[in-house]
């Protein structure tokens, strides 16, 4: 994917952050200077690798945002459409979070920390939990199979989140990444010998692309986040808390505050065949400072054969931005 140096970066364009957080003291003390910081931390944020892009709404007002429209490779961050549309399936009794899940090697995947060497069932619930949590990829692709994809592809269009794809199943998109034959899923053996090798089935295809791909936009996930988060996607309060319970976090947020998210991160092939050279990380969610949500996402995604240029080697300076961004609004709000 070609890197874009384009920057659209519009810092508190139409409804200035000072403005909206406490107009009393837009220009000096502790609210001036939680500006500042908020400010400090987006450009750090612009000096990131690749492509970025970035949305923060105060309430109903969106007081950051850069290129937030563009589709990136949100990698695991995608999981929290699968877990809305499998509570709303609850909800109308088509599913139960008691139910037992089958896990084995017929759904069985990498990057899995919880379910990776288990076998026999486990209750939906603590699949779920295992997805979101833990962002298992085969307790994902459990979840996926029993919700079925295009009951999520259906909640996705039906919300207009027109720059969101998801795949069948995790393990089919490694598949497609790594170059097996389209459509074709290579199986927990497959993906145990493409580890092992270290080396691709074929021509690798990009991460990100328009048939099987973990795609959103910063605009699509707040977009999604405010209303879901809202109880917008769901007829019963308990469905809402549910979905709250599975997403409260306090990775990357400020010290005791209440916050919700699911993030991401990627290391693929794109062009090369042995080398992981296209990256991504992506965090997305809300925090609710008194009575006031604050909505956002970071996505970026960079190409690199480097490898100190990793997610991993990003991912410390990733969560800092995140957090000192966060931290700037909430002491913001308090002021």
């Amino acid at each position: 994917m070609p890197l874009s140096r384009r920057q659209t970066l519009a810092l508190f364009a139409s409804t200035p952050l000072a403005s909206t957080l406490s107009p009393a003291a837009a220009q000096t003390g502790p609210s001036a200077n939680a500006t500042r910081d908020l400010e400090e931390q987006l450009r750090e944020f612009k000096a990131f690798p690749g492509t970025k892009s970035f949305r923060i709404d105060i309430g109903s007002n969106t007081v950051a945002s850069q290129a937030a429209a563009t589709q990136l490779f949100v990698a695991s961050a995608i999981k929290t459409f699968i877990l809305c549309q499998y509570l709303r399936d609850v909800e109308a009794a088509r599913l139960s979070e008691d139910e037992q899940l089958v896990v084995n090697n017929t759904v069985r995947t990498s990057a899995s920390p919880v379910l990776l060497n288990l076998n026999g069932t486990t209750p939906a619930r603590s699949i779920l939990e295992a997805m979101i949590a833990h962002s298992d990829n085969t307790a994902t692709d459990v979840a996926l199979l029993r919700v079925g994809p295009d009951r999520v592809r259906s909640l996705i269009a039906s919300a207009g989140l027109d720059a969101t794809l998801i795949p069948d199943s995790t393990r089919l998109f490694f598949s497609h990444n790594v170059g097996a034959p389209l459509g074709v899923d290579i199986g927990w053996a497959g993906v145990k010998r493409v580890l092992e090798s270290g080396h691709s089935l074929g021509p690798p295809r990009p991460p990100l692309n328009k048939r099987v791909t973990l795609a959103s936009s910063a605009a699509n996930l707040v977009s999604f986040y405010k209303r879901a988060l809202g109880g917008r996607f769901f007829t019963k309060r308990a469905t809402l808390v549910e979905f709250k319970r599975i997403h409260l976090t306090n990775n990357f947020f400020p010290n005791d505050t209440v916050s919700y998210a699911k993030g991401g991160s990627a290391d693929l092939l794109a062009h090369s065949r042995t080398v992981p050279d296209f990256h991504a990380l992506s965090y997305a969610g809300q925090m609710v400072v008194g009575a006031t949500p604050v909505t956002f996402c970071f996505v970026v995604n960079w190409m690199s054969e480097d490898p100190n240029s990793t997610s991993e080697a990003l991912a410390p300076a990733f969560a800092d931005v995140v957090n000192g961004c966060l931290v700037a609004i909430k002491q913001q709000l308090l002021a």
